[in-house]
């Protein structure tokens, strides 16, 4: 794929205004946007991941996700009240632990996830459809049991395996030869605007 892909940059668009929309306070439908602005994403991270050995991966994953992971939310603990900071602040994120900083220190959760869901995908290659099975059954069954707590939410594990299959799923439509979404631009592009104009009416 070489130069601008055009949808991909419209759906970039509808799902960043879809984010930002979510998380205006008392937004009308701004609940509702939360249940699929998050998963839209994870099915075109999907859609754009290419399988690479493990130890490319790992390289690629550590320039593209943990370093802007560990930079931004290091830089935040330094410049946000309250001061001092806390040690186990620092801790929470190496952990990967989101759910146990402030609000505004949250907003990468989704970096430690993608970048598990893409060493997953390039350990597992072709059994990841399977696994993107399993791990939602397994997170739906500790959640129920009550294993999944906020504390211990390491890694975005449970975050990682309910979104998985929608990572999946992007890779997998991706991968169907006779849908090419290339030649559906214009009528994704005026779709997007027509969301787009709904949601902020």
């Amino acid at each position: 794929m070489s130069g601008r892909v055009e949808w991909i940059d419209w759906a970039k668009f509808v799902g960043i205004a879809l984010v930002i929309y979510a998380h205006i306070p008392n937004a009308f439908f701004g609940s509702f946007a939360f249940l699929f602005h998050m998963p839209f994403f994870f099915m075109l991270s999907g859609y754009l991941y290419k399988v690479r050995s493990f130890k490319e991966e790992i390289k690629r994953s550590w320039k593209a996700l943990l370093v802007p992971y560990l930079a931004y939310n290091s830089l935040l603990l330094i410049i946000t009240p309250p001061h001092p900071v806390e040690f186990k602040s620092f801790l929470y994120v190496l952990s990967g632990n989101q759910e146990m900083l402030p609000g505004n220190l949250r907003a990468m959760w989704f970096l430690v996830s993608l970048l598990i869901m893409r060493l997953v995908s390039s350990a597992l290659n072709s059994r990841m459809y399977v696994a993107s099975a399993l791990t939602f059954i397994v997170a739906v069954v500790l959640i129920r049991v009550g294993l999944f707590k906020e504390e211990s939410d390491f890694f975005q594990l449970k975050t990682t395996m309910l979104c998985y299959q929608f990572f999946v799923f992007g890779y997998a439509l991706k991968n169907i030869p006779s849908l090419d979404l290339s030649k559906h631009v214009n009528k994704i592009a005026s779709c997007s605007i027509c969301i787009i104009g709904i949601i902020l009416l």
